[in-house]
């Protein structure tokens, strides 16, 4: 379980913050105004009224332990750069922030911001997708289910397709894509679930459908 820091609770924030917490995150939110964290405060696992320009608040609640931060705030960009600067120094890896442009972005990349994304929905989705899932291409399919494309993970390298136990981790296999050179040239063979019998290669790509939180169940056994 990753620790999630989102920093603000606006619409943005809060499409954020929910996402990881259906996907099974532990989630901290932090803003200045409490009516804001009583929209979510039932939905995630810490909130706190903060000034995230406090170093020495950020210190006193230990928010260092975190994996991820994400600052959604976007009407006070000065703000915007000292929490990237704060975070950082806290010892946070991986920071991502909104920018409201271009020139925004630019400055929020060079101090050092892992990401930048503009307050949409969707990009915000994709986000949380992203950190948890990987790098993968992904279909949805209602609100939960998706069909999704990704590299087989290295710990899945030498496993027969019998031995993932799919049925167990409520995961379908739809195929697995495995590409190979002859005298002819490159060729790809699609490798079915019912040949339990063939192992995972390094290089195989996989075609899952389920769950969103059983696919990145499936999936961490093998990170």
């Amino acid at each position: 379980m990753k620790e999630i820091l989102i920093v603000g609770a606006g619409e943005f924030g809060r499409n954020i913050a929910e996402r990881f917490t259906q996907l099974g995150e532990k989630v901290l939110v932090i803003d200045l105004d409490e009516r804001k964290l009583e929209n979510i405060r039932e939905r995630v696992s810490e909130t706190y009224i903060m000034d995230i320009t406090d170093k020495d608040t950020l210190e006193s609640k230990d928010l260092g332990r975190c994996d991820l931060a994400v600052i959604t705030i976007g009407e006070n960009f000065s703000s915007n750069l000292l929490a990237v600067i704060l975070l950082r120094q806290l010892g946070i890896k991986t920071i991502v922030s909104r920018a409201s442009n271009e020139v925004q972005q630019t400055i929020l990349t060079r101090i050092g911001c892992d990401m930048v994304l503009f307050p949409e929905e969707v990009v915000a989705k994709r986000l949380v997708e992203k950190v948890l899932l990987g790098d993968i291409e992904k279909i949805n399919i209602g609100e939960k289910g998706s069909i999704v494309y990704l590299m087989a993970p290295q710990g899945m390298f030498g496993k027969k397709i019998g031995e993932l136990e799919l049925e167990k981790n409520r995961v379908e296999l739809v195929f697995i894509q495995r590409e190979f050179s002859n005298k002819k040239g490159e060729l790809t063979k699609l490798i079915r679930k019912e040949e339990v019998e063939i192992p995972v290669e390094n290089g195989d790509y996989l075609v899952l459908y389920g769950l969103d939180q059983d696919i990145k169940n499936f999936l961490k056994q093998y990170q």
